[in-house]
Formats: C-alpha cells, structure tokens, sequence
C-alpha cells in the first residue's frame, strides 16, 4: 500500500484517468446514447433471438429439437461447412 490505498484502486484511477471521464462534455453523452442504442437495437434482439432457438413454445422448456431440425437440412449443413471452409 502506498499513500494508504491499495493497487486496485490506484490501477482503476488510472483507468478512469485514462479514458478522459472525469468531466462530461458533449461528446460523452453522444458516446453514451449511441451505446444505448446500439444495446436496444443490436444486442437485445440478438440474445432474444439466440434464447428463443433454444426454447419450446409447447412444453416452455429448454430444448435443442429447433438446433437438430436446422442441422439437419442439407442445404444448412452445406453453407456450414462453407463458412467454415474459408
């Protein structure tokens, strides 16, 4: 410990310090809006639509039938392999 605080705290002071946040301009807030949105519009339909792969409608349990069914077409398992291919 150096001048009573502790290496984490001074590593996040440093952190803090250098991402320039200590006062709030008006970039600060544009950054902050266009993160929000970016989670609104991106981020949740995105993990809404991976948990509804993974949930069954009719028993309202975690299933993988919906993962077997698209696995199982050919035409899937061939642009699969396609992407995986490059």
């Amino acid at each position: 410990m150096r001048g009573g605080a502790t290496w984490s705290h001074q590593r996040r002071k440093k952190i803090y310090e250098r991402l320039h946040m200590d006062k709030f301009s008006f970039w600060t807030i544009v950054s902050l809006v266009i993160i929000i949105l970016c989670i609104i519009f991106i981020v949740y339909p995105f993990l809404n639509l991976i948990i509804q792969s993974f949930h069954d409608s009719k028993t309202e349990t975690f299933t993988l039938k919906k993962l077997y069914a698209f696995l199982g077409e050919k035409y899937y398992k061939q642009a699969l392999g396609k992407q995986f291919a490059y």
